[in-house]
């Protein structure tokens, strides 16, 4: 086996023994270094794939959002902006932390670092119409 082969059915059995309350991680039957995950948010359910490339876990997976996401942090191919799949990745990161990471940007979007710009501005006059609603018209 190649070190990443080695770490990715590593990362695959840590997840197997100690599964994460979000996420159901699916292998793919030829190719274990593609994996489909369910992420479950609420009440929506979210497919996304995660591919382990020739260079991990020298650098990151490749994980994208299948099902369409209307957040500021993911554009519309899936492509998710979080500094854990850049600037603050390293060798020892799990896809543990991965997936907690992308599921933390579910839970609080990060605008000052969006990918689509568009979505930001809406979502930030959402919140401040929330805020002004809540404050000064349901008194």
């Amino acid at each position: 086996f190649l070190e990443k082969d080695k770490r990715v059915l590593d990362e695959l059995k840590s997840l197997h023994c100690n599964p994460h309350p979000f996420f159901r991680i699916f292998p793919s039957e030829s190719d274990f270094s593609k994996w489909h995950v369910l992420s479950f948010w609420g009440s929506h359910i979210f497919l996304l794939y995660s591919l382990f490339g020739p260079d991990y876990p020298a650098k990151p997976p490749l994980v994208r959002f299948v099902t369409q996401v209307y957040h500021c942090n993911v554009n519309s191919v899936g492509r998710i902006c979080h500094n854990i799949f850049d600037r603050n990745y390293n060798a020892h990161i799990t896809m543990r932390e991965i997936l907690e990471a992308v599921y933390g940007l579910l839970i609080i979007p990060e605008p000052a670092d969006p990918l689509d710009r568009c979505v930001c501005v809406c979502v930030c006059v959402c919140v401040c119409v929330f805020i002004f609603t809540k404050r000064y018209l349901l008194c």
